[in-house]
């Protein structure tokens, strides 16, 4: 097929409203250990976005295994092939304000033209440690569940540098150390009993059964709404995760820490 120019087949017009944005399919959602894929090119555009500088274009696709930064899970990264002389380098990916799946990168060799077929290769090592640190954050709220604590899951810090769930609620400071060697070594006993960790898609009437509960206020009630169970509890999630709790490894309790009416569990993978 005939390859365009970078000026032919790109567009300064990066805004897309929610009728013209570019539809992906999520392929990360049903296999995390997926790692190649063959797609087709959707739209390229040039990047001008000051956030993502590095970036000389985006790349928008029918389908996708490259998972966008979010929900406290950093991006995937790799590279996305177009015959035998067109590579785009993926730095980043991230979800748009019109909801489109969006790979931010650099083409060595000429841009890939619309509707080209496409195969993805994902940086298979990041996307394991990426599930595995996620899974790990979702097995606390187990630990913090099964132990009794008055403590409400809040935001969630995935990434490799310093991992942690942030709950609403209190531990006073002469009880920390010792809850956070029994956290450790609760969560370490649900990882050895290796458990299947269950992802389906539910309609939202469906919601409150799954969830134990009313689900959080920040879910729409007219679309479906992923929801990732592990050791008897279940939560809304989007991100990739370990089949198997017994995948996420030894877990390190690294701190526990409280400031106001915030108690932060950080950890680490062995």
């Amino acid at each position: 097929s005939t390859q365009l120019t970078a000026t032919e087949a790109t567009s300064n017009n990066n805004m897309a409203d929610a009728s013209t944005a570019v539809e992906t399919t999520p392929a990360y959602w049903d296999d995390t250990y997926l790692f190649t894929l063959d797609a087709k090119a959707v739209a390229v555009r040039e990047n001008d976005e000051e956030k993502e500088k590095e970036a000389a274009h985006q790349l928008l696709l029918d389908r996708t295994i490259f998972h966008p930064q979010g929900g406290g899970q950093p991006c995937d990264t790799g590279r996305i092939v177009c015959g035998d002389d067109s590579i785009f380098v993926v730095l980043s990916v991230k979800k748009n304000a019109a909801g489109e799946i969006v790979h931010y990168g650099c083409f060595k060799g000429p841009v890939f033209p619309e509707g080209a077929s496409v195969t993805l290769y994902v940086d298979e090592e990041r996307r394991r440690q990426s599930a595995r640190l996620h899974s790990a954050g979702h097995l606390l709220d187990s630990v913090v569940s099964q132990l009794g604590l008055d403590l409400s899951p809040g935001k969630g810090y995935h990434f490799p540098d310093n991992p942690y769930v942030e709950y609403e609620g209190k531990v006073p400071a002469e009880e920390r150390e010792e809850l956070r060697e029994k956290i450790e070594e609760v969560v370490n006993v649900l990882i050895a009993e290796a458990t299947a960790v269950d992802v389906k898609v539910a309609k939202y009437a469906e919601l409150d059964g799954l969830l134990g509960g009313p689900p959080p206020s920040y879910i729409s009630d007219s679309q479906p709404c992923r929801v990732v169970s592990m050791a008897g509890t279940a939560c809304p999630c989007g991100g990739t995760h370990v089949p198997n709790v017994g995948d996420i490894g030894r877990m390190k309790i690294t701190k526990l820490g409280g400031k106001r009416n915030k108690v932060r569990i950080s950890y680490a993978l062995e």
